[in-house]
C-alpha cells in the first residue's frame, strides 16, 4: 500500500543508515534501499548531513576506489537534500545536549534545521533525546505502508 497522505514525508537519514546501504550490511539494508526506491518514486524526501559524506568517503576507503566513492557522494547528493551546518548550529547543538557524541549532535541538529519528520537509524542512544520522530527503517516502512 502506498503513502496517501498529500503531505510528502520528510526524512533524515543518519550516517550510519548510509554507511549500512552502501555497505549492504545488517539486518536494515534491504529497509534502506525500499526506502531510496521510494523516495526515487516521490513518496518521500530525504535529506542527509554535508558532513555525512566526508565521513562516509573516508569510511569507504576499504570497499571502494577514490573514483567510485566521489561517485558515491555525488549521487547521495543528487538523491538527497544535503544539509550544512554552519558554525552557529554547531555552537547550538552543544548546548542542546542531543547526545554525549559530537557528531550524533550535529546529526540531529541538520535534522531540525531541516523540519524533518523522521530521524532514521540504528543508533539506539539517539533514540532518547531526538525532538525528531526517531524509528529504524523497517519501522518506517512499516508506519508509512509503503
Amino acid at each position: 500500500m502506498k503513502n496517501t497522505d498529500k503531505r510528502i514525508p520528510h526524512l533524515f537519514l543518519d550516517t550510519n543508515i548510509l554507511i549500512d546501504y552502501l555497505l549492504f550490511r545488517g539486518n536494515e539494508a534491504a529497509a534502506i534501499e525500499h526506502i531510496f526506491d521510494a523516495s526515487l518514486e516521490g513518496e518521500m524526501k530525504l535529506s542527509i548531513a554535508a558532513h555525512s559524506l566526508t565521513n562516509i568517503y573516508y569510511i569507504l576507503r576499504k570497499d571502494y576506489d577514490p573514483g567510485e566513492r566521489k561517485q558515491i557522494i555525488l549521487n547521495l547528493s543528487a538523491l538527497c537534500n544535503v544539509i550544512e551546518i554552519y558554525k552557529d548550529s554547531i555552537e547550538a547543538a552543544i548546548k542542546e545536549s542531543y547526545s554525549e557524541d559530537l557528531e550524533d549532535s550535529l546529526q540531529i541538529k541538520c535534522a531540525v534545521e531541516a523540519e524533518c519528520d523522521y530521524f532514521i537509524t540504528r543508533d539506539f542512544d539517539l533514540f532518547e533525546n531526538c525532538p525528531v520522530r526517531t524509528v529504524l527503517p523497517h519501522e518506517l516502512i512499516t508506519e508509512l505502508a509503503i
